[in-house]
């Protein structure tokens, strides 16, 4: 940059009495205030020079870095960026079982009910328990089943329970109602993905709600429907993808014939599976309704030497969603009760024993801990039923109809006397309905089944060590006292030093 003082006024005055033949270098331009040599010296900068402006490129419509449509999305572009919502959808729905990179473990039974004779011994899936169970939407994605070469299960004290009560209950026709609740990652929906490979074993009918979230945030559509004196509300789009999964994940319905005359809006013949019956209902949601009231009805219906009937396993994921207010509204903007919904008071029927179970069967209600809204009236019940449980007059379940089935281990944990909130409106629905259910209470594990899981991990290569009793201790200390989610976890972030 050239200098703003003259450079003579910065020079040293020449003495007078100089020879008139010592003269002056002559000045070289350079950079003021420089000590680079002149010659190496970078030139002063200019001043760029404004581009022209092509009024082609700026014409509407053009490709420019500052062009963009009428929404705000860069031109140019097209459908081809887009990305498909159903395809993220099924990338966040996807359920990885098998992991080649793990190590295959050698001799490990398959989990059948004979089996579980052995608690905190791990047994794998046989592949027609998997189809069925992925049929029915069973496994969840955060349940660790990609880290193993074959998913297999932890057989605790709560496993044999389920398996000596549905063993009963095939035998001596009886019923079962229970709620299974407990701590985040405490195993619940593990526990029910268990009890469905039991029955799926005993030749079962398995329906299955996976999240009962998606019944009551109004995600899907629904319309009125007068029942007596009250108005429901079904669920088309829904009921339609259920049949689907019953049909995929019970193939013993195509042995099971129609034995009653329904009111359906298609022609049926009169020997149509049920198999057949639920994938018309799936075909098309617009009749999925009263097929599916037809397929419950067919399955409620006493068996015979005709028309034999199986016992039946109903069970839905996330309780607590479905026993409160819902997303959807009435014709008057009011929020529509769970109960109110079609499928939902189905089940309520049958949890609640206001609907029977001739040929027998298991109703489980899975409460939710990682996603679960406050629902007062269900906590009041739950610890309700839990304080009676652990009375000594009150250790069998009041849910059980056969005196010949075999009451269940709980551990007997002193609960507090339960009382309700009184800034909270009571929903009297909610209790009535769940006042003779059985509560199953999951616990963390014991010492035992935690080594179990630390040997079944280490055996697969994911755990570097020697499994012994420091370890053992160690791991059930920093899973929260034996929390199996919280175990797992912690056995995937130790790194041996």
């Amino acid at each position: 940059m050239a200098s703003s003082v003259c450079l003579r006024c910065l020079a040293r005055p020449l003495p007078t009495g100089l020879p008139s033949r010592v003269l002056v270098a002559p000045l070289t331009a350079s950079n003021g205030f420089s000590t680079t040599a002149s010659k190496s010296a970078k030139p002063a900068k200019s001043i760029p020079k404004k581009k022209a402006v092509n009024p082609t490129r700026a014409s509407r419509g053009g490709t420019g870095t500052f062009a963009f449509t009428r929404k705000g999305r860069q031109a140019g572009g097209g459908g081809s960026n887009r990305r498909d919502l159903a395809a993220l959808k099924a990338q966040r729905k996807r359920i990885v079982l098998s992991n080649i990179n793990a190590l295959e473990v050698p001799e490990l039974k398959e989990l059948t009910i004979e089996n579980t004779t052995t608690v905190g011994e791990v047994l794998t899936l046989s592949n027609g328990s998997i189809d069925a169970l992925r049929a029915a939407e069973a496994f969840k994605h955060n349940q660790g089943w990609s880290l193993f070469r074959r998913p297999s299960t932890l057989i605790t004290q709560q496993t044999r329970d389920v398996a000596s009560v549905v063993q009963t209950i095939s035998r001596d026709k009886s019923t079962r109602r229970e709620i299974i609740s407990g701590e985040k990652a405490s195993g619940k929906s593990v526990l029910a993905l268990q009890a469905m490979t039991f029955a799926f074993q005993q030749g079962w009918v398995v329906i299955h709600i996976p999240e009962a979230q998606d019944l009551a945030l109004s995600h899907t559509t629904y319309s009125p429907v007068r029942s007596g004196s009250e108005t429901l509300y079904t669920q088309p789009e829904y009921l339609s993808a259920l049949l689907s999964r019953i049909s995929k994940s019970s193939p013993n319905l195509s042995t099971l014939t129609i034995s009653k005359s329904h009111s359906l809006p298609i022609p049926v013949q009169p020997n149509t599976s049920l198999s057949r019956l639920c994938d018309l209902g799936a075909s098309d949601p617009a009749i999925a309704p009263p097929i599916f009231t037809a397929l419950l009805s067919e399955l409620l219906s006493p068996s015979s030497s005709d028309h034999p009937r199986p016992p039946l396993l109903f069970t839905l994921d996330g309780l607590p969603h479905i026993t409160r207010l819902t997303a959807y509204l009435n014709p008057s903007s009011k929020r529509i009760h769970g109960f109110d919904l079609t499928l939902i008071r189905s089940f309520i029927d049958l949890l609640s024993g206001k609907t029977g179970l001739p040929n027998g069967g298991l109703i489980l209600g899975i409460d939710s801990a990682s996603n679960r809204p406050s629902v007062p009236a269900l906590d009041y019940m739950i610890e309700e039923r839990l304080q009676k449980q652990a009375e000594p007059a009150q250790l069998e379940s009041p849910t059980t109809t056969n005196a010949s089935e075999t009451s269940v281990s709980e551990p007997q944990v002193q609960h507090k006397r339960p009382f309700t909130d009184p800034y909270a409106d009571p929903d009297s629905r909610t209790t009535d309905a769940l006042k003779d259910v059985y509560v199953r209470q999951m616990q963390g594990l014991s010492k035992q089944e935690t080594k179990g899981v630390m040997e079944y991990y280490a055996r697969s290569g994911i755990l570097r060590g020697k499994v012994d009793e420091r370890s053992v201790a160690e791991a059930w200390t920093l899973g929260g006292g034996g929390i199996v989610g919280e175990v797992e976890e912690a056995l995937v972030k130790l790194r041996v030093l």
